[in-house]
């Protein structure tokens, strides 16, 4: 069931024609009728959830703000940019390219760890990031191999492996440790 449709409201901004939203149902703070703010298209938000774009918020590309996410503000997401989760994007914030922001719900407190190269870190419940790479929990049991040749780490690898076994045991992901008898 859609939540919002668009006013008929438009603006021009870098080329882009940008379209104002107004909710067509109340959820989560949002009443039926209440103004929100700019997308360029239908697929820039979802309609499950209770995601929202309100104020002068500016959602355009291929970017997408889905889940429970909220965008606000003078906030501009775009490029390929995802926002998700409980995610909460806000101010004169921009997110854009490859990022995806979300605010996932911790059961235990995020790690963060120091590397001899890069830090090693949970960038939200489903990913780890070491330095700028960031996969998910199978994505890195998988390729880490790849992954090192690509960055020149082969001579850094034992150490990362050992920061991703630890961490698979303190988030539950021990289905993901990287034996001995695979490296």
């Amino acid at each position: 069931m859609k939540k919002y449709e668009f006013t008929g409201e438009t603006k021009k901004f870098l080329g882009i024609t940008m379209r104002r939203i107004c909710a067509i149902k109340s959820f989560m703070g949002v009443k039926a009728g209440d103004i929100g703010g700019w997308i360029e298209k239908g697929s820039n938000l979802s309609h499950d959830g209770v995601a929202w774009v309100s104020g002068n918020a500016m959602v355009y590309g291929d970017a997408w703000v889905s889940g429970d996410a909220m965008v606000y503000g003078n906030t501009m997401v775009y490029g390929d940019a995802r926002v998700y989760g409980d995610a909460r994007v806000y101010g004169n914030a921009r997110v854009y390219g490859n990022a995806w922001v979300s605010g996932g719900k911790w059961n235990v407190s995020p790690c963060y760890i120091q590397g001899t190269r890069w830090s090693v870190n949970i960038s939200s419940p489903e990913t780890v990031r070491c330095g700028c790479q960031d996969h998910t929990w199978q994505e890195w049991h998988d390729r880490y191999k790849a992954i090192s040749r690509v960055h020149g780490a082969d001579d850094v690898l034992e150490e990362y492996i050992r920061y991703f076994n630890l961490l698979c045991v303190m988030y539950g992901h021990e289905d993901c440790r990287i034996g001995v008898e695979e490296r």
